[in-house]
């Protein structure tokens, strides 16, 4: 693998791009041709949840560990009622400016978190060998023309081990078990990032071996797992991936993005796990 594909870009410099089709961009399209629109048009709530944040945290002390502390800086708790509360919160926010509170217990949880990464073997093998992390792929997707763009969490580049040229994908959860986070893959349409991010490897030359989701549980005792989707799963998620793709780029050439109101009531089956 080379790296001249992979592209250095901060993160509110990727999400701000509409002209290019993101993972998520793309979940957006599969709820509605309509909501898409919308997310483009920043017309969807954008303020993040304390669960987001506190994800995006966790994403930045761990892959991006050199400039954390250029981004998040620590903040005591203090009584924001009190005089000397008051003063403490505003001289903060003023030698602060532009920069994310991180608290004690987050800290903690940090901690604990990176910890556990690094007492797995093959989480430590997988964020320490040789590769890049955050970095943004482009590419023109061959079969429909629509214009992709990925920012993986970290490419493993050939360094001559077993575990080369691999894409990792760090996620947190509650609950890192088989069952609970195959729920989770499907849910939250972990399966589309996972498609699309080796899509746009393999359109730049970048072919990956391998698919990683590295999970780790944000509560005690913050355990590990590391997954990867089998073939009869990459095989069910490309087709459908492909169908996606090629419904966007149907609404892209007539500008016609439909909603999901319908005449008739819907008619809903519960899951094959239910």
């Amino acid at each position: 693998m080379t790296r001249d594909k992979l592209i250095p870009m901060p993160a509110d410099a990727y999400h701000a791009d509409t002209e290019w089709l993101s993972a998520g961009r793309l979940k957006e399209f599969a709820r509605s041709p309509r909501r898409y629109l919308a997310a483009i048009n920043g017309e969807l709530d954008s303020e993040p949840t304390p669960a987001m944040l506190l994800g995006s945290m966790i994403h930045a002390a761990i892959l991006e560990p050199d400039t954390f502390s250029q981004h998040y800086v620590p903040k005591e708790k203090v009584d924001g009622r009190t005089k000397a509360g008051k003063a403490y919160n505003a001289q903060w926010e003023l030698d602060n400016v532009g920069k994310l509170a991180i608290k004690r217990d987050e800290e903690e949880l940090l901690a604990k978190l990176q910890s556990s990464l690094q007492a797995h073997e093959l989480s430590q093998h997988l964020l320490t060998g040789d590769g890049l992390n955050e970095h943004v792929l482009q590419w023109v997707d061959e079969a429909t023309g629509v214009k992709c763009k990925a920012r993986p969490d970290r490419v493993l580049l050939d360094n001559g081990s077993d575990l080369s040229s691999a894409c990792i994908d760090l996620k947190t959860t509650a609950d890192a078990s088989p069952k609970a986070f195959s729920k989770t893959l499907s849910n939250l349409g972990y399966w589309r990032s996972a498609v699309h991010y080796l899509s746009g490897l393999k359109h730049c030359g970048l072919p990956c071996d391998a698919y990683y989701f590295l999970c780790v549980e944000t509560g005690p005792p913050y355990e590990v797992a590391v997954y990867e989707m089998d073939a009869d799963a990459l095989e069910r998620a490309e087709t459908r991936y492909r169908i996606e793709l090629q419904e966007i780029s149907e609404c892209q050439q007539i500008n016609e993005w439909p909603s999901l109101t319908t005449i008739n009531a819907l008619s809903l089956s519960l899951p094959p796990w239910f």
